[in-house]
């Protein structure tokens, strides 16, 4: 997300952040994009010592849900010793992709109660699931009813996580607790922003969601994390409240933002860069920041 996938470059939030800042502080911003394909959590630490070496006035490092789903960078020579699906399963199990393997599977999936999880998972993987999934997507409270029922995906915005989710929040407070640490001692600010999801920000233009769940949740955890260790949060959850079916702007199934989608999250930055939370970066234009209309 943070690199822009599927959107031109000059249209991604950090290309339009640069002179919105500059518009608003009156003073000359530039913005270095780090991000990058199958970036995970810990392999921004990975990388950290290169982003201070273009000495910045400030790291702001954009994170979003899918980021805790894959906390940790797993090198291909370890992947070589984890079996796929396919070679786990015995030779009696039949042929790849044969209906003799698939009924293996189902029978395997009755003895040990995992049925609904079987049939969820094959499910996903037919066209008719992704038409559906593209008509749910059009509608608002359609859309978000189907995201919460979809079990890991949606772990991040129970009130009541479960050990998994916790334990991965778990993690990322110790790559923040390190990446807070080499910021201070590089004498550079340090902040952290979370930009929603699809479902997350559909939830919080609704206003309204189940018991059980809260959009906001994870925004909390992260404002915390990032307080304890003397970073700068940057809180732009609340501004899509105000604006109508920001889902719209994210690509249906695929789910990163489209390019209506970033120049949204640019300005939001920009209005919450500089609201006072980050000095340097004071707002001293009397300008007001306007959204990219779409007709």
């Amino acid at each position: 997300m943070a690199l822009g996938r599927y959107v031109a470059r000059e249209d991604t939030f950090a290309a339009l952040l640069p002179a919105e800042l500059s518009r608003l502080t009156g003073r000359h911003v530039e913005v270095y994009n780090e991000g990058m394909m199958w970036g995970y959590l810990n392999s921004v630490n990975m990388r950290f010592d290169d982003a201070l070496a273009a000495r910045p006035d400030m790291i702001l490092w954009a994170l979003t849900p899918v980021d805790f789903k894959y906390p940790a960078f797993v090198p291909k020579e370890t992947m070589r010793h984890v079996p796929d699906q396919a070679d786990a399963l015995p030779d009696s199990a039949g042929k790849p992709g044969s209906i003799a393997r698939l009924w293996y599977r189902f029978k395997v999936a009755f003895s040990t109660g995992s049925i609904s999880g079987f049939v969820r998972d094959h499910f996903n993987r037919t066209q008719a699931a992704f038409l559906l999934r593209h008509f749910l997507y059009m509608s608002q409270s359609l859309y978000v009813q189907s995201f919460l029922m979809g079990g890991e995906e949606a772990e991040f915005l129970r009130t009541a996580p479960n050990a998994e989710w916790q334990e991965k929040l778990r993690q990322f407070d110790n790559d923040a607790t390190d990446a807070a640490a080499r910021s201070r001692a590089a004498g550079v600010p340090f902040a952290i922003v979370l930009v929603p999801n699809r479902a997350q920000a559909a939830m919080i233009s609704m206003d309204k969601w189940p018991v059980g769940y809260d959009p906001y949740k994870l925004d909390g955890e992260l404002r915390s994390s990032v307080a304890s260790h003397g970073g700068i949060y940057i809180d732009i959850l609340p501004d899509f409240r105000d604006l109508p079916n920001p889902e719209q702007h994210y690509f249906p199934v695929d789910g990163h933002p489209d390019a209506v989608g970033h120049a949204i999250i640019a300005g939001f930055l920009a209005k919450e860069l500089t609201s006072g939370e980050v000095p340097s970066l004071a707002n001293s234009a009397p300008h007001q920041i306007t959204q990219k209309q779409v007709r």
